[in-house]
């Protein structure tokens, strides 16, 4: 089944230069169908799990859902297509955004059910649970409502899909993205950040890391106040990010290792209904990866 479909850039969005930059898309005819009456069906259920899949729980959590919780036969037959398309899914090195991902009829609820059934049945096809991870907004941490500098998540699976649903108002939470290759730029340029460290910073985006927390590795290079080089780092980075704001039903999808992202402050920590984050590894990605499946 296919799974977007090409649209046009909502008018809200000429104002931002990547916006313009990339394509956009939205859900395909099949799937707005499918998800329609998904949303209906999936109403009253209320067996979605937390798992918690290391002891480090705020980063290898994730919701799931049994597939047998579907009574709806003609339903889980469609969904099994579906894991199909997202498998073999192709992507380059540019961000995808997206519009109209909830609306009248596919509700937050639906989608939530759908992407944690989706990742039970992406993981039996991987032979690999850490393959894919619907993973949980986080809001007990503390300073959760200030800005989120740049960052990538780095879980195993590298395809991060974002759809936000309860996002703040006016200027507050805008996402904010950098590419890879903008960064190595400005590394190359920062005089102060030793080229050991370049190095390091290379080595934890090229290696998938099963055993370490390399997000606490690469947040420690880069937003470490105490290092010498923050503050010269920190300004060209703030030169060359960019600026998008999303409204409900839009998001973005990209390849987690080629483009940090984040967001500035709001004046409120975000609620678990803030957002979809669904992360996730394609056939190419496992092929070359050679992951076994």
């Amino acid at each position: 089944m296919k799974i977007f479909q090409t649209t046009n850039i909502p008018d809200h969005h000429k104002e931002f230069k990547l916006s313009k930059k990339v394509n956009w898309y939205t859900w395909s005819k099949e799937m707005n169908d499918f998800l329609s009456i998904w949303s209906k069906e999936v109403r009253k259920i209320n067996q979605i799990r937390r798992i918690y899949m290391s002891n480090q729980k705020y980063i290898h959590d994730t919701y799931a859902l049994k597939t047998s919780k579907i009574e709806n036969k003609e339903l889980r037959k469609q969904l099994y297509d579906i894991v199909d398309s997202f498998y073999i899914f192709k992507h380059n090195s540019q961000p995808i955004f997206f519009t109209n991902m909830i609306n009248e009829d596919i509700t937050f609820n639906g989608l939530h059910c759908f992407f944690a059934a989706l990742r039970e049945i992406l993981i039996r096809k991987m032979n690999d649970r850490w393959s894919v991870i619907y993973s949980p907004v986080y809001t007990r941490q503390k300073n959760n409502e200030g800005e989120f500098p740049l960052h990538y998540d780095m879980f195993i699976p590298k395809i991060l899909f974002m759809i936000y649903n309860n996002v703040p108002q006016g200027k507050q939470g805008v996402s904010t993205f950098l590419s890879t290759k903008e960064l190595e730029k400005i590394l190359s340029k920062t005089k102060s950040f030793p080229s050991k460290k370049r190095k390091l910073v290379t080595e934890i985006l090229r290696k998938t890391e099963r055993q370490r927390d390399q997000y606490g590795a690469f947040w420690d290079l880069i937003h470490d106040e105490n290092n010498e080089w923050y503050e010269e780092l920190h300004d060209k980075m703030e030169s060359k990010k960019e600026f998008v704001k999303f409204k409900k039903g839009e998001g973005f999808l990209v390849h987690d290792r080629l483009w940090l992202h984040g967001r500035t402050k709001t004046r409120k920590n975000p609620n678990v209904k803030r957002l979809i984050r669904f992360v996730f590894n394609t056939q190419k990605i496992i092929e070359k990866e050679s992951i076994k499946v």
